[in-house]
């Protein structure tokens, strides 16, 4: 086989039917029978058919059920999936306002929470953490959080509680509660 350099992987909690994983300087990798095989051909990116750019894929996260999905490209771009992560799509999130992202990030890590409704990601040097409260579509910054290396980012199931880790000299785990929504009760749904 030939030797990768793998960044992350996500199952999706419900079954482990629906996995994903990505590689830094290559393609994102989908398998739909619990790991059994993996494909990378035939996921759409930004409405390419066929993967043919390589990135640097640093991280992926999926919900629950294996529908939706979030990954991050570091010195890039944020991608969402609503299609269990066949498709992929970066040039309909919306960024603080920014009805398309234009600014490559540093982005280190990627959370979800159970249903995918509730998202977030973070940046590293010098950077912000992001939230999303409808699958993806639109990030703010987490104006509580500041600026910092951030290096990686949680998300609780019913996507309350952010939990970031910074990478500098004052490293720690930072605990922030999601902005201004209700959260749904996992079963009320």
């Amino acid at each position: 086989t030939t030797p990768r350099n793998w960044q992350d992987v996500a199952i999706s909690a419900e079954t482990g039917a629906n996995q994903v994983t990505c590689v830094s300087g290559g393609f994102l990798y989908l398998s739909t029978n619990t790991g059994s095989s993996w494909v990378s051909s035939s996921i759409n990116i930004d409405g390419v058919a066929t993967q043919t750019t390589n990135r640097a894929w640093k991280a992926i996260a999926v919900s629950a059920n294996g529908q939706y999905g979030l990954a991050c490209v570091n010195n890039g771009y944020l991608y969402i999936s609503s299609n269990s992560c066949a498709s992929w799509i970066s040039s309909t999130v919306n960024i603080d306002g920014s009805s398309t992202q234009t600014t490559n990030r540093l982005w280190q890590d990627v959370g979800m929470s159970a249903n995918g409704k509730y998202q977030v990601a973070c940046v590293g040097t010098s950077g912000l953490i992001y939230y999303s409260k409808n699958y993806g579509a639109n990030w703010s910054s987490l104006t509580a959080a500041g600026t910092n290396a951030w290096s990686s980012i949680a998300l609780s199931e019913n996507g309350s509680t952010i939990t970031a880790t910074t990478n500098d000299a004052s490293g720690g785990a930072w605990v922030y509660a999601m902005p201004d929504d209700q959260y749904y009760i996992p079963g009320l749904l």
